[in-house]
């Protein structure tokens, strides 16, 4: 078995910051770092700047007056000047090379003394690719510049101020940016979006229907949200948005009598999703959008939501959605007829149609002719343009002749209020996780237990349910599932429940809830504030194993060994402190409830290593720390559907460790 990873403190608070004004410059805190293939860091921070009054009159002592004592004046004092100085606050990005010089990328603020003409007042978390290009989503303010002017019908192209993202390749002009007319979208721009009678849900003041479909809107459709966004190694940035524009609708007045003008004047709004793609000249490309026809197997469907960018379970910690290499792209497409789809697009290729990898309809690899995927969740995409995915399927079997419901023509669902004498058919349905194999062949990984409107599952172990798989170059696929188990349960080994597994052994899960926690000490030490009112000592006491009590994140670096974030916890009867001689109290003993939060790495046996844990100590700078919390990268954010705490190709870790004496530091962890 093989343990094989080195920790090495990258910035910690209090340390010497770069990009000021002056030198005397610190650190004082930290966003969630990102981590590249070249173990570059990127993070936001906040700084101390302490400067020199620049015009303010030093200060100088004044020394006492000499005293005569024994023939003998005593020493006068050298007089003391003293400058006042004073401190500036404020953050920004740094990215730490691969050397360890840290470099600023950006900042909120103009530096200190310098005529404010505009800056960012606000960045969130960076992303940084394998070519060392950051990308960050933020609020710029044009402070004394006056803008340009708008002409009137004109879109909106020139960035002035307000919220949008950048590239540290441009990082003077957004890539993209609210209000900015959205491009791929026409002007006039036609659509059905439904009657307006639907969108204001009432009639016009006299009683005349408003209703007038598809509805032509002639303001520009612009960006209203910057939603999600990824930066693929090809340097140009991929992002999902909302677009939305509104026009006045006049109903017209009746052509017969009695020519009565109605009086309502309604508001037809339109917001709709997309997804855009930035070219190597900067320039951007509309990827797909809500609204748009496609011919999915040889049938026109109009596509009514877009999920892309927006995995939010334990999956989403890692880059699914996009080929980090290429900058490829897969998307789930859900249509107005109740269809749904997987598609993949270029965005270095934007013109390019997108391609269809599955269609709801489509027989499922594998089974019976007459098994067909229903439902899709969201697909993952490896470097080899591979897809994996979770998928729903049903089977429409045929038992026999007699009364039962129908099923209506093309329909896998029964209607309960119609029943007949004829050929009966019951559904069996089921869930999976589907992947391409290396040559590019979908193939089924493992599926759930089935379930049939004939008869109720009965007995047998199997999976529930899945959650969306992670996917790695070698297209293995890890995942979360919850196993059903009707054996005799064995003592210290896994008895069904939540667990996590990979493709590699798919007999046993890596860890599951109620697992004793790897790596922790037994017994475990732990002081906590005492809960009784007639003590208010620490209690320091030794608590039983803590068990994994809930899975945050899992991902699959291409090293093949799973990255686990997780949360312990266990219960344990809290020691009574001594009682003050003569006081009446309670004894009877609490229950306290110790939850951490750690980080694990598969090792070449297949079990689990901690990397870190809420709890222990670490020593930075020469001096041991107790770290109070971990903070890593979540699916939440503009940046969050990047791997940020880890690396896809190297597997290597970043986190932020708070401490318990206040102080912070950044931290790598090399496989």
């Amino acid at each position: 078995m093989t343990r094989a990873a080195t920790t090495s403190l990258v910035v910690a608070s209090g340390s010497q910051a770069t990009g000021g004004s002056t030198t005397n410059i610190y650190f004082t805190g930290f966003g969630v770092p990102a981590v590249n293939a070249s173990g570059q860091v990127s993070f936001q921070a906040g700084v101390n700047e302490v400067f020199t009054q620049p015009f303010a009159m030093p200060l100088i002592s004044v020394p006492a007056i000499p005293i005569k004592l024994s023939n003998a004046l005593t020493p006068v004092p050298t007089p003391i000047t003293i400058t006042p100085k004073f401190t500036n606050s404020w953050s920004g990005i740094w990215k730490v090379d691969s050397k360890g010089a840290k470099n600023l990328v950006s900042r909120i603020g103009a530096p200190f003394m310098m005529v404010d003409a505009g800056g960012f007042s606000s960045l969130s978390d960076p992303i940084l690719n394998n070519v060392g290009t950051i990308a960050w989503a933020g609020t710029y303010y044009a402070g004394f510049i006056m803008p340009q002017p708008i002409l009137p019908g004109a879109p909106v192209t020139n960035f002035y101020s307000g919220a949008g993202i950048w590239t540290s390749s441009n990082s003077y002009n957004p890539v993209a940016f609210v209000g900015e007319s959205a491009p791929g979208y026409s002007n006039p721009f036609t659509t059905s979006v439904g009657t307006l009678s639907d969108l204001a849900n009432q009639q016009s003041t006299n009683g005349f229907l408003l209703g007038n479909t598809p509805i032509t809107f002639t303001n520009w459709v612009s960006f209203s949200s910057i939603d999600r966004m990824v930066l693929p190694d090809t340097g140009g940035a991929i992002f999902s948005a909302t677009v939305g524009t509104s026009n006045y609708y006049y109903p017209p007045v009746p052509t017969n009598p009695p020519y009565i003008m109605p009086l309502y004047v309604a508001v037809a709004p339109l917001t709709q999703h997309g997804i855009w793609a930035q070219s190597a000249s900067g320039s951007l490309s509309l990827i797909a959008q809500e609204g748009e026809t496609l011919d999915i197997e040889g049938s026109n469907r109009t596509v009514e939501s877009i999920s892309f960018l927006s995995c939010t379970n334990e999956a989403g910690g890692q880059t699914r959605s996009v080929n980090q290499k290429t900058g490829d792209l897969v998307y789930a497409a859900s249509f107005t007829d109740g269809s749904q789809a997987l598609l993949v697009g270029s965005s270095t290729l934007p013109t390019n149609p997108q391609s269809l990898v599955i269609s709801t309809g489509d027989p499922v690899p594998g089974f019976s002719g007459n098994t067909l995927f229903t439902a899709f969740g969201d697909p993952a995409l490896n470097s080899s343009n591979h897809v994996a995915f979770r998928a729903a399927a049903s089977t429409v079997m045929s038992i026999g002749y007699g009364p039962g419901p129908v099923i209506p023509p093309g329909s896998s669902n029964m209607s309960s209020n119609s029943i007949q004498w004829g050929i009966q058919r019951y559904t069996n349905s089921f869930t999976g996780i589907w992947a391409d194999d290396a040559q590019g062949n979908l193939k089924l990984v493992t599926n759930s237990m089935v379930s049939s409107s004939f008869m109720p599952m009965v007995g047998g172990n199997g999976f529930t349910g899945f959650s969306d798989p992670v996917y790695n170059k070698s297209n293995a696929v890890a995942f979360t599932g919850t196993w059903y188990y009707d054996g005799t349960p064995v003592k210290n080994a896994f008895n069904g429940g939540t667990g996590v597994w990979t493709s590699r052994n798919l007999t046993k899960p890596v860890a599951w809830i109620g697992q004793p926690a790897p790596g922790y000490p037994n017994p475990l030490p732990a002081t906590i504030a005492s809960p009784y009112s007639w003590s208010t000592n620490s209690i320091s006491y030794t608590s039983t194993p803590p068990v994994f009590s809930s899975f945050d994140r899992i991902a699959l670096p291409d090293t093949g060994r799973l990255v686990l974030w997780a949360t312990v916890s266990t219960t344990n009867t809290i020691p009574l402190p001594p009682v003050p001689k003569g006081l009446t109290v309670n004894k009877t003993p609490k229950q306290g409830t110790l939850t951490q939060h750690g980080i694990w790495v598969q090792n070449s046996g297949g079990g689990l290593d901690l990397v870190v844990r809420e709890g222990a100590a670490l020593t930075v700078n020469g001096k041991s720390r107790v770290i109070a919390s971990l903070v890593t990268a979540t699916a939440d954010g503009p940046t969050g559907s990047q791997s940020r705490s880890f690396n896809q190709t190297t597997g290597a870790l970043v986190y932020l460790a708070i401490f318990t004496d206040g102080t912070q530091a950044i931290l790598k962890v090399t496989p």
